[in-house]
């Protein structure tokens, strides 16, 4: 099966909205991300990246994201990516993926928060000093309310997103995996479940 049509079946089961989470294989950073998580829960600590998937105005498929841009280990953005970059990743072994797919369609108003964090920049501080500390010992030493907005790491982006929309994550710049993991909003599917179907 090409990348191609792997996509295809992919955004035929897909709502927007949807969010996927990440584990790859490969990566010093992605590593310690996932041991520091697990040492809160395994299960969802497993998970060290997540974005949301939406299809732009032209039906083309995207991951919204918080990343640090490659080459450039102390900048970093909110951005889109490809759908099939991932299943590419996915198909070559590069990495494991779990869709989270919302109960319910979203509406135009998702779109316009979606939309409205990206270019924001990405929250390293967040990730290597106030994510461990508050994976680790319970203490949240980093920003709170708007001002946690002005930069973000992914999940901090992803939950961010969904509180505007329907309030279900309402300490998202705490950004913890388990929260994102657990809602009862979403129900679980592996690329692999939703490719070979």
């Amino acid at each position: 099966m090409t990348t191609q049509q792997a996509t295809e079946i992919l955004t035929a089961r897909l709502k927007p909205g949807t969010i996927i989470l990440e584990h790859s294989f490969e990566g010093w950073l992605p590593k310690i991300i996932v041991k520091v998580q697990s040492k809160k829960d395994k299960e969802s600590g497993y998970w060290h990246h997540s974005g949301i998937c939406y299809p732009t105005r032209l039906g083309f498929w995207r991951v919204f994201e918080a990343v640090p841009m490659p080459g450039r280990t102390l900048r970093g953005v909110v951005r889109p990516r490809k759908l099939e970059n991932y299943v590419e990743m996915y198909l070559k072994g590069e990495a494991d993926f779990l869709f989270l797919i919302p109960i319910r369609d979203t509406n135009a108003a998702f779109e316009n928060i979606l939309y409205n964090y990206v270019g924001t920049p990405y929250d390293l501080v967040n990730l290597i000093h106030n994510q461990p500390w508050y994976y680790l010992f319970n203490l949240w030493l980093g920003r709170k309310k708007a001002k946690a907005t002005k930069s973000m790491v992914c999940h901090e982006y992803t939950m961010t997103v969904w509180d505007v929309y329907l309030g279900l994550f309402p300490d998202a710049h705490k950004s913890q995996i388990s929260d994102i993991y657990y809602h009862d909003y979403f129900g679980h599917h592996s690329m692999g479940e939703l490719i070979d179907g």
